[in-house]
C-alpha cells in the first residue's frame, strides 16, 4: 500500500515540473513586431544622395520640396529632422507639413543638434555641400536612431 501511494506522489510531482515548465516558457514568450524602420531610414539615405548628386549635377536647388515628400513618406511616429547647408547651415523638422527649427542647433564648429534632450554631432565642415538626417522612432519604450552621418 505504501508503495502505491509513493508512485501516486512522484506522479504527481512529475505532472506539476512539467506544467510549471508550460507556464513558465509562455510567460517568458515575448511577441515582437516586425519594423520596417531601418529599410525606410536606408531608402531615404540612397534617395538622398542621388537627389543630392541630381540637384549638384543640374544646378537644382528644391530641398525644401524633397525634405518634405521625405517626412511624409515616414510613419506617423517617427520623426525625422534635415540638417542641409544651402546658403547657411539649418535644422529643421516638418510639423503637419509645415517646418519648425530645432530646440538648439549650432554650426560654428562641429556641427550639434540638440534634439529631444540628445546632442547629435557632425564633424564634416568641408566647403562640400551636405545633407543629413535623423529619424527617431519609439517602439514600445525604446528610442531608435538613423543617421546618414
Amino acid at each position: 500500500m505504501k508503495k502505491r501511494g509513493q508512485a501516486f506522489l512522484i506522479s504527481s510531482i512529475v505532472i506539476i515540473m512539467v506544467l510549471a515548465a508550460f507556464v513558465t516558457i509562455a510567460n517568458f514568450s515575448k511577441k515582437t513586431t516586425f519594423s520596417t524602420f531601418p529599410f525606410v531610414a536606408e531608402e531615404i539615405q540612397i534617395e538622398s544622395e542621388k537627389f543630392m548628386d541630381y540637384s549638384l549635377m543640374n544646378d537644382y536647388d528644391y530641398m525644401g520640396d524633397f525634405t518634405k515628400d521625405l517626412s511624409e513618406y515616414v510613419d506617423e511616429d517617427t520623426t525625422i529632422y534635415f540638417i542641409e547647408d544651402s546658403s547657411s547651415w539649418a535644422c529643421y523638422s516638418y510639423v503637419d507639413g509645415i517646418p519648425e527649427n530645432c530646440n538648439f542647433f549650432d554650426a560654428t564648429g562641429p556641427i550639434i543638434a540638440t534634439l529631444d534632450g540628445t546632442d547629435y554631432t557632425f564633424d564634416d565642415l568641408s566647403p562640400a555641400k551636405h545633407f543629413y538626417f535623423i529619424m527617431i522612432k519609439e517602439i514600445g519604450g525604446e528610442r531608435y536612431v538613423y543617421t546618414n552621418a
